[in-house]
């Protein structure tokens, strides 16, 4: 069943194209992530698919009754609130005292311990696992997650990674880290130059062949854009 798609989507700033004419689509079960060198336009396409951005042309189809959770690059919080107050904004008054032993629970995951310091004191790196406490505190069909893997240290990756890989629902993924993507995902697309390319299964026999350095070559010319994709931060 289809979740979510995006068809024939335009998106411009000024004269920089970032989407053009892009077909995007997610079925359930599917865990995509999105690869692409810097300035390609990943976070402006997460964001309409998130539906917190809208296209300049095409259309963006969600399926009825589909619940989904956006984690954005970089969350605004209000100053004067508290990480748990924030953690639980939105949830009903009589739903709150069930979520606040979960929400506590997921902060002191990512060693936010005090639960009444005021967002404005944090840092970057706690308001942005003060917001991935937030996405993922409430079950959702689909999980839409920006760079979800940054400012987070080894046991809280390894913590995130086993509870992605046991999640359920469809989710669509941007991260730096080749790895925590590799073991999270299904399906891989890349953003190039405004349209999407893929598959996972080249990236995979890349990956194997890099160890031998002559064939290594041989991959790079014939498929030199996912292999500088590959190596992008490394």
């Amino acid at each position: 069943m289809n979740l979510l798609s995006l068809e024939q989507a335009q998106k411009s700033y000024g004269e920089k194209v970032l989407l053009k004419q892009a077909n995007f689509y997610l079925n359930e079960g599917e865990k995509v992530g999105i690869i692409g060198i810097n300035g390609t336009g990943k976070t402006t396409l997460l964001r309409i698919l998130a539906g917190t951005e809208v296209p300049d042309e095409g259309s963006r189809t969600v399926a009825n009754h589909v619940v989904l959770h956006f984690l954005e690059q970089n969350p605004q919080m209000p100053a004067d609130m508290s990480v748990l107050e924030y953690v639980l904004q939105g949830e009903k008054e009589e739903d709150r005292w069930i979520l606040e032993p979960d929400a506590k629970t997921l902060l002191m995951t990512f060693e936010l311990n005090d639960f009444n310091q005021p967002c404005g004191q944090l840092s970057g790196g706690q308001k942005k696992r003060a917001a991935l406490a937030k996405t993922l505190l409430r079950p959702a069909d689909i999980l839409i997650l920006d760079e979800p893997t940054n400012h987070l240290d080894t046991k809280m990756a390894d913590w995130l990674e086993d509870y992605l890989r046991r999640y359920r629902g469809a989710m669509i993924m941007v991260t730096h880290d080749r790895y925590f993507l590799d073991q999270v995902t299904n399906r891989i697309t890349e953003l190039d130059h405004a349209s999407y390319i893929h598959t996972r299964q080249i990236i995979r026999a890349i990956c194997k062949k890099r160890q031998n350095e002559s064939k290594m070559k041989i991959l790079q010319q014939q498929n030199g854009r996912i292999c500088y994709e590959l190596s992008w931060n490394g």
